[in-house]
């Protein structure tokens, strides 16, 4: 109720603030003890937002925006400064760096993009194409099952992890396509072969586990090592026993 009171009476004065401004306005004989009037509004004002019913409000409405105007003009001083005491060499070559970095940013979104609305391989005419048969899987051409496990093998002899990881993981694929479990589409996910691999439960967390192994891997968040490659040789040897 006292705050309502108090507020009202900022609002009376400031009105008759601005009613006597307009009177002096026409009566220049009034000039001064309209400056006056005006400075005993402004006491006015001050007096009655420095009591406690106004500190709080004070307080939430003003603190924090001051706060952050004064880390901001903070801030930008001391860009402002370190950027002044540069040569104009300098601002230039950050300047064409912001436009190469910029030029990098728009090209590889292309890119993305191309790359996301492209056509696979399956959407080709060749023959290997026309038979259902992907020509290219994770940049691993002549697919055929046997020559990829091979291949598989061979690199987990030679302790190359990463390799042996696509390997396995295509010679899998590539193992269920020659048994018809799954018809291979080049925009396709994982999760959507499993979806297609649903009438054969055992098969479908056969092949679940073995891409909770190889999608970490191959896409950077977790490295290959011997562990896993032999978790995936097992994983294949299951699914062949399974699809026998």
């Amino acid at each position: 109720m006292l705050r309502s009171r108090l507020t009202l009476l900022l609002i009376q004065t400031a009105l008759l603030s601005v009613a006597w401004g307009q009177r002096s306005a026409d009566d220049p004989a009034s000039l001064s003890a309209n400056l006056d009037h005006q400075t005993k509004t402004v006491e006015t004002v001050r007096e009655v937002l420095s009591r406690a019913e106004f500190r709080d409000l004070q307080e939430v409405h003003w603190k924090l925006p001051r706060w952050l105007a004064h880390f901001f003009e903070s801030v930008m001083g001391a860009i402002g400064d370190a950027i002044g005491g540069l040569p104009p060499w300098v601002g230039v070559i950050i300047l064409i760096w912001l436009v190469l970095a910029l030029v990098a940013i728009i090209v590889h979104l292309l890119y993305v993009l191309y790359t996301t609305l492209a056509p696979g391989p399956s959407s080709g005419k060749g023959s290997s194409e026309r038979d259902g048969r992907p020509v290219e899987i994770l940049g691993i051409r002549d697919l055929e099952f046997n020559a990829i496990y091979r291949q598989a093998q061979s690199f987990i002899a030679e302790k190359k992890w990463f390799e042996a990881t696509k390997h396995l993981y295509v010679a899998a694929i590539l193992y269920l396509i020659d048994k018809q479990f799954l018809d291979y589409v080049h925009s396709k996910t994982n999760r959507q072969y499993l979806a297609d691999l649903q009438k054969k439960p055992v098969i479908a967390d056969e092949f679940a586990s073995l891409t909770q192994i190889f999608e970490p891997r191959v896409y950077g968040e977790t490295e290959a090592d011997e562990s896993s490659c032999t978790e995936m040789n097992l994983i294949l040897q299951r699914l062949a026993n399974e699809g026998a």
